[in-house]
């Protein structure tokens, strides 16, 4: 049996050279005379699928993931550009924490489905609610 091929997912990708990473430096908002940051946008996702997702399968696949069933239910991934990290349950539901950007969030989505396939497992039709945007208020 040949061994399987273990992909790093957080190779650039050639499709990445299309999204414009922004610069790291505050970028402030201004709203009724209060300046603040973005820091945290948590969004949930749901996936449409046939049968339960083998997160045993998506890790050994993909080589950075963290998947330690006795400890977490879900599988961990990180992604680098746009920085997020997506917990992934066999159910189909996912959490993306990190974003700094509400938009971001259909761009990060797009990856972890990507890598979903690449590991052989049929996912469809994610469904993207932004849940919470956490700001750091500067005076």
């Amino acid at each position: 049996m040949p061994e399987e091929e273990i992909e790093d997912f957080d190779e650039e990708e050639e499709d990445d050279d299309d999204y414009e990473e922004e610069e790291e430096e505050e970028e402030l908002e201004s709203e009724e005379g209060l300046d603040y940051k973005i820091e945290n946008v948590v969004a949930t996702v749901v996936v449409e699928i046939t049968k339960k997702i083998d997160l045993n399968q998506i890790a050994r696949k993909h080589a950075d993931v963290e998947y330690n069933p006795e400890r977490f239910p879900g599988l961990v991934m990180r992604i680098e550009k746009p920085r997020a990290t997506i917990l992934i349950f066999s159910t189909g539901k996912m959490v993306v924490t990190g974003l700094r950007k509400a938009r971001e969030a259909p761009r990060v989505v797009e990856k972890v489905v990507k890598n979903i396939r690449k590991a052989g497992i049929k996912v469809t039709n994610p469904e993207i609610t932004i849940q919470n945007i956490e700001n750091l208020i500067i005076h």
